[in-house]
């Protein structure tokens, strides 16, 4: 975690008043959603997941926290549920990425998978060819990696 990043939470904690009734910083389990995605993390401050959704999502990798955090918002799921639900995500065996990669192919792969918050494989094949395939589970969500694309 940056300095500045710490700063703004601890500012934000201090603008909900907290520090006003002893709590000069803000505890521990705040500091830690900076852990989260950076799109998840602004799905909090928009007001479309609460700190329990979030708290949720901690366990999950980032790619998987967006994915599930979209999932969350857009139908609306109980913090209760939210937690059923990484549960579940926690225990489904996530199929092999191709082990062919080096480590420099394994961390372009986990740097796109981040950046664009989506599980991306790229496979290899003869002759300096291959493909990047990028997962999505709905519509919705292709429609968000399309925009997160053009952007870049």
């Amino acid at each position: 975690m940056s300095w500045c990043a710490s700063r703004e939470v601890s500012s934000a904690w201090e603008e909900d008043g907290h520090a006003s009734v002893g709590n000069a910083e803000p505890p521990a389990h705040v500091l830690r959603l900076l852990e989260l995605a950076p799109s998840v993390q602004e799905m909090v401050q928009e007001g479309k997941l609460d700190m329990g959704h979030a708290r949720a999502l901690l366990s999950l990798s980032r790619a998987r926290q967006v994915e599930t955090a979209e999932l969350v918002a857009a139908k609306g799921l109980s913090v209760r549920e939210t937690e059923r639900l990484v549960q579940h995500a926690a225990t489904v065996p996530r199929r092999k990425a191709a082990t062919n990669l080096d480590s420099d192919g394994r961390r372009l792969q986990e740097e796109l998978s981040d950046s664009l918050g989506a599980t991306v494989k790229i496979k290899t094949r003869r002759g300096g060819r291959g493909s990047v395939v990028i997962d999505y589970g709905s519509l919705d969500e292709l429609q968000g990696l399309i925009a997160r694309l053009r952007k870049s």
